[in-house]
């Protein structure tokens, strides 16, 4: 593989400044690309996820308090996936990108046209696993019937750095919403409109009490 690591960075990067919903009309058209059987959980992931990931979620406040929650993908995943099961390989790839993640690629049965940008094969778990330490890998979404799981638990574990996630995928658990929310970060944005007014009224309380010359304690 001839990428430097701040290729993957700057990819990622891109690929998340590209918004949800555009996120999800190229994914759809990379879907229509793959035999129907093999697309069928990915596009059901699709249609599951994108309201989540597209969507802010305004929360409950205080009056004049405004928060939001939006999720926000991690980084660069190495996906491990199971040659001979496509169709959790195509729904592990699916969850991976759509959150707004990029992805490094292990034994990848899929054709990936249209996806070259941010999505890109590695020759074996061997070289993935060097990854953790050489690149901003954020995790691993590693089929759980691919040989390599075993080494990936240990290199986490030994990772330096901050904590990688690990999502072990089969075809009942690629179905939970969990495996989703292991690929995203949550965001709060709070604005606080009461704050600035209280704040502004006792600047302008000092302002009166201060006589012209004198300072404010």
């Amino acid at each position: 593989m001839n990428l430097a690591p701040s290729t993957v960075i700057d990819a990622w990067s891109e690929w998340a400044r590209h918004g949800a919903d555009a996120r999800a009309g190229v994914l759809r058209h990379w879907l229509r690309q793959l035999p129907a059987d093999t697309a069928l959980v990915a596009e059901w992931l699709l249609a599951r996820h994108l309201p989540r990931i597209s969507d802010a979620l305004l929360l409950p406040g205080y009056t004049g308090e405004t928060n939001c929650l939006r999720l926000r993908g991690r980084g660069v995943f190495v996906v491990v996936m199971d040659p001979a099961d496509p169709v959790l390989a195509c729904a592990q790839l699916l969850n991976v990108l759509l959150a707004g993640n990029t992805a490094l690629c292990v034994d990848n049965p899929l054709s990936v046209t249209g996806l070259e940008s941010w999505v890109q094969p590695l020759d074996s778990a061997m070289e993935a696993l060097a990854l953790l330490d050489a690149y901003a890998v954020a995790g691993v979404s590693c089929a759980a019937s691919h040989a390599s799981l075993g080494d990936w638990e240990q290199a986490i574990r030994r990772a330096p750095g901050p904590l990688r996630t690990l999502l072990v995928m089969d075809r009942a658990s690629i179905l939970c919403d969990a495996s989703f929310q292991g690929l995203v970060w949550e965001q709060t944005v709070t604005v606080n409109t009461a704050a600035m007014g209280g704040n502004l009224a006792l600047l302008q309380a000092v302002a009166l009490a201060t006589e012209p010359g004198e300072a404010a304690d």
